[in-house]
């Protein structure tokens, strides 16, 4: 059978919503996917470019997705789903593909790949694609989320996922100055990375923080970001925390801090002191370069319960836990 891979047009929405309820049910974590009219949206304004399979009748067999950020040059790849018939096609990889293709053309720098530990499917897709491990996001998806056609028990802990990037065009040279605590853990993950990122000793403190705050109430986990590290950063991420624990009644509290400008190294020995630990590093997702990202976690995870396919993976899962 031919297949065409394409930029989805407004006759693909429904097809889209369709296949996502096919592969997934209801249990998929982006919700949009099944409102076509919302899906549409999102892609016309290009907050998500949206990729679709068809086949010799037009339908939708496949779909592929890029979640563009606002706060950088760097996508997210995901919202992937393969028709149960069409699959053994290679269509994922085609897709994936056109689409990497198409967000370079649009002025993406890179892409971060999030697949989730209940299996090691997709980070077999990552792996393949050339894409490399720079982290391991804990506690992302509630206790108890099931994913169609996998026996995994999620009962007992939240879902992680392991934390992948992807060049799309040359990366600039950037100064970094590496949190002493955590500096032979993100040392390793630039090894690995291999981006053209030099360690300096120092960069001065900024006069005011900029910072930006989501949370997700309904998977219960909070993503700050600190844009602009300065004087009041340690106060507002300690405020928000606070209301994200105790009001939201949260579970998961991501922070990403710059490692290009501000004193990162007297902010992150105050957060470890309140307990918040480093779990990787995601190039380019600040304008100015790579962040470090940390996690204020309400529970202890089981190793065990991790499936991780790279090597290096299980390393730095075992600094993390450690």
């Amino acid at each position: 059978m031919e297949y065409r891979i394409r930029h989805m047009i407004e006759r693909d929405a429904q097809g889209v919503s369709d296949l996502f309820v096919l592969t997934y049910g209801d249990t998929y974590d982006i919700p949009a996917v099944y409102f076509p009219k919302q899906e549409l949206e999102l892609d016309q304004t290009g907050q998500v470019y949206s990729f679709v399979a068809v086949d010799e009748s037009d339908k939708v067999v496949g779909h592929y997705g890029i979640t563009v950020d606002g706060l950088s040059t760097v996508g997210e790849g995901g919202e992937a789903a393969v028709h149960p018939d069409h699959r053994g096609q290679k269509l994922l990889e085609k897709m994936r593909s056109f689409a990497e293709l198409f967000v370079a053309e649009k002025g993406l720098s890179g892409l971060f790949f999030e697949p989730v530990t209940v299996h090691t499917f997709s980070q077999h897709a990552n792996e393949a694609d050339q894409a490399k491990v720079c982290g391991i996001n804990l506690g992302v998806s509630p206790r108890g989320t099931q994913y169609a056609g996998i026996d995994a028990d999620t009962s007992s802990q939240r879902v992680s996922m392991v934390l992948y990037f992807k060049p799309l065009a040359e990366i600039p040279k950037r100064e970094l100055t590496l949190p002493q605590s955590d500096s032979d853990f993100l040392r390793s993950i630039l090894a690995n990375i291999q981006l053209p990122y030099l360690e300096i000793a120092t960069h001065n403190d900024s006069q005011q923080g900029l910072h930006q705050l989501n949370e997700d109430d309904i998977h219960g986990f909070a993503s700050a970001r600190v844009i602009r590290i300065g004087q009041d950063s340690y106060d507002w991420i300690l405020s928000v925390l606070s209301n994200f624990l105790d009001k939201e009644k949260g579970e998961t509290f991501f922070l990403d801090l710059p490692l290009c400008g501000g004193n990162i190294d007297g902010l992150v020995s105050q957060l470890k002191a309140q307990g918040f630990r480093c779990l990787g590093l995601v190039p380019e997702f600040n304008f100015d370069g790579p962040v470090v990202r940390y996690a204020y976690l309400t529970e202890k995870y089981d190793q065990s319960k991790i499936r991780l396919l790279s090597p290096f993976a299980k390393e730095l899962l075992n600094r993390i836990l450690s």
